[in-house]
């Protein structure tokens, strides 16, 4: 009986696997050859004379090639420890995982020594479990070795039917015509088999071939064998590689229908859970491995927040999770939706994705949400996107100018590489829109000061725009656009921004343009800007009548002309505007809609003057004598009656001065009267009679 294996006694796979550093002393490689021998299996478990004899060369190749340290000690120097996956797949006291964690190192090294020792496990299975150990490693490795096909088929041929599935799941892996060999023979041997071991040999064959549309029955099979088995290689390739395509197209169709209608049955389910309950319904769909369902959890996800439905802490673990799916497309929907969340818990696993991710389509929505969350953590990653050319490099500058904006100021280095990415963007023929605004909030003034004047009407007029949200910077497209006539709507643009001011109203009309309409429409969109006081203002100094009606038209507002020093002052300047454009109606209108708790009894005077230009004398009467007539109200009359040209209308003028201010006239106001009035028609003096 042999020793057991000790952990530091080197084995025939250590040495195949890791030869002696070329140090090693040459009495230290010799000393190997009896360890080989002497760890052989038992007995019962012969290794093949071509592997003793290669591993055999193979050491003594090393002892011929490694030179003797000169002066070498006597003594033997111990080999370092290695890893060893042979000892752990002959080692009995070995578990089932560590014994296939080492088959699958041998299939991996896929050499003739560990072709062998795969073999020898296959066919002797000592000590027990090895053999197991090999066809599940070999099933589930990602390449398994072709050179092992005559272990497994001879194994195949001769396994006991309650042990056929491990082999027939190894074997089939295989495609070739001696990999289906064995597994037909097995099928078309007399007895045929029935039940399980029937079923389990034609899955292998329709794993192998692709023959799914044969049914489980040896003489389908065995007719459809006498032709496969004679085809020349090329064509057997062909047939195979024709018969797998069809059956993959089957599976993925029947799996897309069977999707499909699992979508519906989950959608149906949606639509009958209660509101507040639906949460764990779309956690469970986003957790799905299958693609169709974890979309479905997405777009339930995005609808309840579209819907301003409950939505659980859950559902956001949920997506967070999905930021590392490995589906491009999945990642970039569920950063988007945990995004629209606006969970502030978020805001960590959205940067730590930004940071490994690689792919545009995906970086996308995390730039996006980096941006709205204001999140410095990621200015570093928002670089890279920049520096980086690929779709996502707009967004990433969009992302860098929202940060800035929000007062992120970044670090020398991060500055320096964002510069570097920065500046070749703005060579292009289409600059990224916002390029020109970060390099006017990095106080890049000398470049966009040149981008004014560029010759390209375009780069001057982004490069305008990306300084519009810079106060500072307001004198500087003010001063361009004198020179380049095509920046003058940015200039009163920037005016409008940042300085609606009476001074701002002025200076905007170096750059109205000469059309009518749009200088009216230009100038009315500024003073909708500008607050109250400010009109009021502006409305003193201006002396264009509709100018001024614009200006004052918030005195319609209650709100806005409560924010003014002198309400009373600026409603009279208006509607003695409104007087002096003939604007009577909206006079009375003006007047009508004041606020109840208005004093009207300083705007008499507007509202008499504007029903005796329209011609209603009697209510301009009664609206003089309330609450009494005033020597103000008087003078109203007098002008109405200085400016008609109207006989008749100036003598009834005349009587109602006279009739309602026969009193309260001042001695001026008398002789005016008497100079502009009609001379009153003496009546008719009746004849004495005669005697």
């Amino acid at each position: 009986m042999n020793a057991p294996i000790s952990a530091g006694d080197p084995t025939p796979a250590a040495i195949i696997s890791n030869p002696p550093p070329p140090s090693t002393p040459i009495n230290a490689i010799w000393i190997t050859i009896p360890h080989f021998f002497f760890h052989m299996p038992t007995p019962r478990t012969p290794i093949p004379l071509p592997h003793c004899c290669a591993t055999l060369a193979l050491v003594l190749t090393f002892a011929c090639s490694v030179p003797a340290a000169e002066n070498a000690p006597p003594t033997l120097q111990p080999a370092p420890a290695q890893i060893d996956p042979a000892r752990a797949l002959f080692d009995e006291a070995a578990s089932p995982q560590d014994r296939e964690a080492a088959a699958d190192s041998l299939i991996r090294a896929n050499t003739p020594p560990a072709i062998d020792l795969l073999a020898n496990a296959i066919k002797h299975d000592t000590p027990p479990g090895s053999r197991a150990a090999v066809l599940a490693a070999i099933e589930n490795a990602q390449t398994p070795p072709p050179a092992i096909i005559p272990a497994l088929a001879e194994y195949a041929r001769i396994a006991a039917s309650a042990d056929l599935v491990p082999v027939l799941r190894a074997i089939a892996r295989f495609h070739s015509r001696d990999a289906v060999t064995p597994v037909i023979d097995r099928l078309l041997a007399d007895p045929s088999p029935q039940g399980d071991p029937l079923n389990q040999l034609v899955a292998a064959l329709r794993l192998q071939t692709g023959r799914t549309d044969l049914p489980p029955d040896p003489a389908h099979w065995r007719e459809w064998w006498n032709r496969a088995q004679w085809l020349p290689a090329n064509q057997w390739q062909s047939a195979l590689l024709s018969a797998q395509g069809e059956a993959v197209r089957q599976s993925t169709q029947q799996l897309t229908e069977a999707y499909t209608r699992l979508v519906g049955i989950y959608s149906r389910l949606h639509l009958l859970t209660p509101t507040a309950e639906r949460s764990p319904l779309i956690v469970e769909l986003l957790t799905e491995t299958a693609e169709p369902l974890r979309a479905l959890g997405l777009d339930l996800a995005e609808r309840a927040l579209l819907n301003a439905e409950p939505v659980e802490e859950t559902v956001a673990v949920a997506l967070e999770n999905l930021l590392a799916d490995a589906s491009p497309r999945v990642r970039a929907r569920a950063a988007s939706v945990l995004d629209t969340m606006a969970l502030p818990s978020s805001t960590p696993p959205l940067t730590d994705a930004l940071a490994r991710e690689t792919e545009p389509t995906a970086a996308i929505p995390l730039l996006r949400a980096a941006a709205r969350r204001g999140a410095p953590a990621a200015a570093p990653d928002v670089v890279r996107w920049i520096e980086r050319d690929s779709p996502a490099r707009a967004t990433a500058i969009q992302a860098i100018a929202d940060l800035l904006a929000a007062g992120f100021s970044p670090n020398s280095t991060t500055r320096d590489r964002l510069l570097a990415a920065l500046l070749p963007t703005l060579d292009d023929d289409a600059p990224p829109a916002r390029a020109w605004e970060v390099l006017a909030r990095m106080g890049r003034s000398a470049e966009l000061a040149a981008a004014l004047h560029d010759q390209e009407a375009d780069r001057a007029n982004a490069a305008a725009a990306a300084l519009l949200p810079l106060p500072a910077h307001t004198r500087t497209i003010t001063d361009a656009a004198l020179e380049r006539p095509l920046l003058a709507p940015l200039a009163v643009l920037a005016i409008r921004m940042h300085n609606p001011t009476a001074e701002g109203y002025r200076t905007i009309y170096s750059f109205l343009p000469q059309d009518p309409d749009e200088r009216a429409a230009v100038v009315d969109q500024f003073v909708r800007a500008m607050p109250p006081i400010e009109r009021s203002a502006a409305a003193a100094r201006d002396q264009d009548p509709a100018n001024k009606l614009l200006l004052l038209a918030f005195a319609e507002d209650p709100a806005a002309l409560a924010s003014v020093p002198n309400p009373q002052a600026v409603i009279a300047s208006r509607l003695d505007l409104l007087l002096q454009t003939a604007q009577h109606e909206v006079v009375l209108q003006s007047i009508q809609a004041l606020p109840e708790n208005t004093d009207r009894t300083p705007f008499a005077p507007q509202r008499v003057r504007a029903l005796l230009r329209l011609l209603r004398f009697d209510e301009a009467a009664a609206a003089s004598t309330a609450p009494a007539p005033a020597p103000a109200l008087a003078e109203v009359w007098l002008d109405e009656l200085t400016n008609t040209n109207h006989p008749a209308r100036a003598a009834e003028l005349a009587v109602h001065i006279r009739t309602l201010f026969d009193t309260s006239l001042t001695t001026e106001q008398r002789s005016r009267l008497d100079t502009i009035a009609p001379p009153t028609p003496t009546p008719p003096q009746e004849a004495p009679p005669q005697e």
